[in-house]
């Protein structure tokens, strides 16, 4: 049976974290343990939290401000389950979200947990979008467009996570895309279950809500560095899926550069997209755009290209990375 460690990282969250704390305290599988890192909050989270450490249900972990990362990375030292889910402390669990996580990575060993996600603002009750995982078992190709699903809708095995590298401190954005990204160049495997256990909450002083298109570019920029160096390590996955990557490889660079992100931080990813202009699958080493980065380089190449600003081909619409 899944020992689960749920690892809460917290800042300046004294409106939500009780509500969170309380939705993994009601589930019908018993937690192994709860973790709450403080991420140096300057509101009564702290107190809150201290509440129900008083009452024997939370560990309580406080450090100085250092990123939602960082507090996670904190969780993972300090878990002893063998599986951990992370819940951001202004999102919900389902009652029975953990049962069914459980159920999943429990009939299919070594395997991370995925479940279906709803978006709600003021009751997990009045939900504005729904997302169902697809019930196959593979990252690819869909970890190269976007995220497999928020953070707290799977379930990772805790010696996966540490062998992965646990959370990228420093970035800002998508840093969970990009943990997953290494976890799923492990060789990693999904457990699929369609059952919607996990809340996503919105509002307006969320992070991303408030976060500069720059920064969120360079978020996307990490998360395909990560993928390009993996894959350019694995000949079966880059004569797969080298198609994907490469096209969306060139969106992070193209969506950085029309948010004024300097080449000069895009220097890593252009190197990437020069190494698939000349070693990727077949089809690509004969588009247009290929062949011009070949002669030209890549940040020729897109000068020109925004200049001309073409339609994009049928290729380029259906391979370009939709981030959201």
């Amino acid at each position: 049976m899944a020992q689960i460690s749920v690892i809460i990282p917290c800042f300046n969250c004294e409106d939500y974290l009780a509500a969170a704390i309380d939705s993994v305290l009601v589930q019908t599988k018993s937690v192994f343990e709860i973790i709450i890192v403080d991420d140096g909050s300057t509101d009564r989270s702290v107190d809150v939290a201290e509440g129900l450490v008083a009452a024997g249900r939370v560990k309580l972990i406080r450090q100085v401000h250092k990123g939602v990362s960082a507090a996670r990375n904190a969780g993972i030292d300090a878990a002893t389950g063998d599986h951990m889910l992370f819940l951001d402390a202004d999102d919900l669990l389902h009652p029975q979200a953990l049962e069914n996580l459980a159920a999943a990575v429990e009939a299919a060993s070594g395997r991370v947990g995925i479940m279906g996600c709803a978006w709600f603002e003021t009751t997990p009750d009045v939900t504005s979008s729904v997302f169902i995982p697809k019930m196959d078992d593979d990252f690819f190709p869909r970890i190269l467009t976007g995220n497999i699903g928020p953070v707290h809708t799977c379930l990772i095995p805790s010696e996966l996570m540490r062998r992965a590298g646990c959370f990228r401190e420093g970035q800002r954005f998508f840093e969970d895309w990009e943990c997953i990204c290494r976890i799923a160049l492990q060789g990693a495997r999904l457990a699929p279950t369609a059952f919607v256990g996990a809340y996503y909450r919105r509002h307006g002083v969320s992070t991303f809500a408030r976060a500069k298109p720059a920064e969120v570019a360079r978020g996307h920029v990490t998360v395909m560095e990560t993928l390009s160096h993996g894959i350019l390590q694995r000949d079966d996955l880059l004569m797969k899926h080298g198609t994907a990557l490469f096209w969306g490889t060139w969106t992070a660079i193209h969506h950085a550069r029309e948010v004024k992100v300097p080449w000069c931080e895009l220097e890593e990813l252009s190197k990437v997209l020069a190494t698939l202009a000349r070693c990727g699958p077949k089809s690509i080493r004969k588009s247009r755009y290929a062949q011009s980065i070949r002669v030209l380089g890549v940040r020729c190449s897109e000068t020109l290209r925004s200049l001309i600003a073409r339609p994009a081909s049928k290729t380029d619409e259906s391979c370009a990375v939709a981030v959201t």
